[in-house]
């Protein structure tokens, strides 16, 4: 189980080795299509706020220099 679900961690957004595994495009599809038990963000955020978000989710690991539309 993951550690955020136990609230123990962020869980794998803090993982250096999977999240490099990650294109950012893989990060935008996820977000705006839903996966897992994550809901579908399309309709709900722009294309803008969903490059956004997934801007931050790289600063969870390292600094992170936007590479938008990737």
């Amino acid at each position: 189980m993951w550690g955020w679900k136990q609230q123990a961690s962020t869980g794998i957004l803090t993982n250096a080795n999977l999240m490099t595994q990650r294109k950012p495009s893989e990060l935008f599809q996820s977000i705006l299509r839903g996966r897992g038990l994550m809901p579908a963000y399309r309709g709900k955020l722009t294309e803008d706020e969903i490059w956004a978000l997934v801007d931050y989710l790289w600063t969870f690991v390292y600094e992170y220099r936007p590479a938008r539309g990737q």
